[in-house]
């Protein structure tokens, strides 16, 4: 029997330039046809926002194209691009949005 398996990919993204109305670090769940599922947004000012499927918070929504890899992300000279494990993540989803 097949059995369909989706292989997420996890990244954290840190821009260097502070901008109030853009995020200073943003936390991304990436499905396998490279669209975000989860967000989470910390901003300069110290506010939160996140983003599912299920709902928004705060200003944060989840990209409606596709997303890059960290590779490409990485070549702007004010965005730091890491890749993050999903227990990472999952620590991260947990602690901001009380889940």
């Amino acid at each position: 029997m097949f059995e369909w398996r989706v292989v997420m990919r996890y990244m954290h993204i840190e821009l260097t330039t502070a901008e109030e109305r853009v995020p200073q670090i943003i936390y991304s769940e990436i499905d396998d046809v490279e669209y975000e599922v989860r967000k989470v947004e910390i901003y300069f000012d110290g506010s939160v926002g996140y983003a599912s499927s299920e709902n928004e918070v705060g200003k944060t929504l989840l990209a409606d194209q596709v997303i890059p890899t960290l590779e490409e992300i990485d070549n702007d000279n004010e965005i730091i691009a890491t890749q993050l494990s999903r227990e990472d993540f999952e620590i991260i989803w947990a602690s901001y949005t009380k889940q």
